[in-house]
């Protein structure tokens, strides 16, 4: 059977104070350190979601300036293609205006060769029909003035 006599409460007591001792010196320390590291581990898990999301801020503000810029580039562009189509018009215009005038311009300077011809075939129409109604009889004739 079990004898209990007193060095078995020594024991006890040695026992119990190396447990204390070790409780305290080396227990304690690694419970604090590993609570420590728990607490830099949820505060820097903070930190990095508190960074994540600023970073998601940034990136949708950043999103949102990119769309208005690519809608003012569009709006620049179609108005860039509206001064270019309406100058395109202009100068077809223009250019069609001035072959307008210079058909125009020609027109009016055959016409007025015409007339110059017609002015020149009146003034000798009387001096050819004299010539051909000479060739003709083979005989000079003079002309009657009235």
């Amino acid at each position: 059977m079990l004898d209990i006599d007193f060095t078995f409460f020594v024991q006890w007591v040695n026992f119990l104070a190396i447990m204390g001792i070790i409780h305290f010196f080396l227990v304690k320390p690694v419970l604090k350190f590993v609570e420590e590291r728990k607490r830099m581990a949820g505060r820097d898990l903070e930190e990095a979601n508190k960074k994540e999301q600023a970073a998601r801020d940034i990136f949708a503000a950043m999103e949102v300036k990119l769309s208005l810029l690519h809608k003012e580039v569009n709006e620049e562009m179609n108005r860039f293609s509206s001064e270019l189509s309406e100058k395109s018009h202009q100068k077809i215009e223009k250019a069609r205006n001035e072959a307008v005038s210079m058909v125009e311009l020609a027109r009016e300077g055959i016409q007025r060769e015409v007339n110059q011809v017609k002015d020149q075939l009146r003034s000798s129409k009387e001096k050819m029909a004299l010539m051909v109604t000479e060739k003709i009889l083979g005989r000079s004739i003079t002309a009657y003035k009235d």
